[in-house]
């Protein structure tokens, strides 16, 4: 990556990351981005108690990450052997990377950490990293084999959630939409939003057309207050005009897409009310594999 490039990756507190399910359909949240320039390699840590993106991303290592107006696509790996090797990069990353994490990650706090902070990383080495533009010309409206293209202008989701998504998009006005691309990456673009017509959201611009994810997020404090949702669903051109229309939108961590934290909220004991059902999860994760809870320490 180039040097101005890497120390822009280097900086962020936040990044997009797009992934694809089995069934090639586009996914995107908000992550942390670790960036090693030493050795060209982006790392992204995915909570232990929810694995999707590291179960997802195993079945379909072509991935893709997003930082300002460039796109990195890569190959992933996941490492999950070493599940006390995890949590101890994880706390000593954060507390490097972010004061607050310093203060609020402390031997008291990390005890009543124990759903969020065992970790699974994820590691991306980049195959091309370029401006959204050139993933633009790029894209396709090709829709995955196994997906049907939504008729223009449906919008399936439930009412309560379309409104959800109407407010999002009236408050943040910014959105990140994906697609899955010819050569099995996902493609994303940023992209201005609006309200359409019959509850979908115009757009501005796109990486394409078909089965399409839309996220919105905002965060403060250097990332650790966070909040997302994301839209799964459509891009049509009608008229010559990008819609998205939405089949199903979710809140972080599979929150209803209409509750949030409070305002001055810190991640993640902003999380804490939802400890004792992340703790079921990771129970019957840890169970799964045969492994103990890792020990939560900081690490020298």
């Amino acid at each position: 990556m180039p040097g101005q490039l890497s120390a822009a990756w280097s900086a962020a507190s936040v990044s997009e990351f797009a992934y694809l399910t089995p069934r090639g359909e586009p996914l995107c949240w908000p992550v942390t981005p670790y960036w090693y320039p030493e050795r060209g390699v982006l790392g992204i840590a995915t909570g232990l108690a929810y694995p999707n993106k590291a179960y997802y991303t195993r079945r379909h290592p072509q991935v893709a990450a997003m930082v300002g107006e460039t796109v990195l696509q890569g190959d992933a790996v996941v490492l999950d052997d070493d599940l006390q090797a995890n949590a101890d990069r994880y706390i000593r990353e954060m507390r490097r990377r972010f004061m607050s994490a310093r203060i609020g990650l402390n031997p008291l706090s990390i005890a009543f950490l124990d759903f969020y902070l065992p970790r699974i990383w994820i590691e991306v080495t980049p195959a091309r990293v370029a401006d959204q533009d050139r993933f633009e010309r790029r894209a396709t409206g090709a829709v995955p084999a196994g997906l049907v293209a939504a008729p223009a202008g449906l919008v399936a989701a439930p009412v309560a959630e379309v409104r959800a998504l109407q407010r999002w998009v009236v408050q943040r006005r910014s959105a990140v939409v994906t697609l899955a691309g010819t050569d099995g990456y996902p493609v994303m673009a940023r992209s201005k939003v609006w309200p359409g017509p019959g509850g979908s959201v115009m757009l501005e611009r796109a990486p394409g057309t078909g089965p399409a994810a839309l996220t919105l997020h905002r965060e403060g404090l250097g990332g650790i207050r966070l909040d997302a949702v994301m839209a799964r669903g459509w891009v049509a051109s009608i008229d010559g005009r990008l819609q998205f229309a939405a089949r199903r939108v979710v809140g972080l961590f599979g929150r209803q897409p209409d509750s949030r934290p409070p305002f001055g909220s810190i991640f993640p004991l902003s999380q804490l009310p939802r400890a004792g059902e992340f703790r079921g999860m990771l129970t019957r994760e840890l169970s799964r594999r045969g492994e103990p809870l890792p020990r939560l320490r900081i690490p020298r």
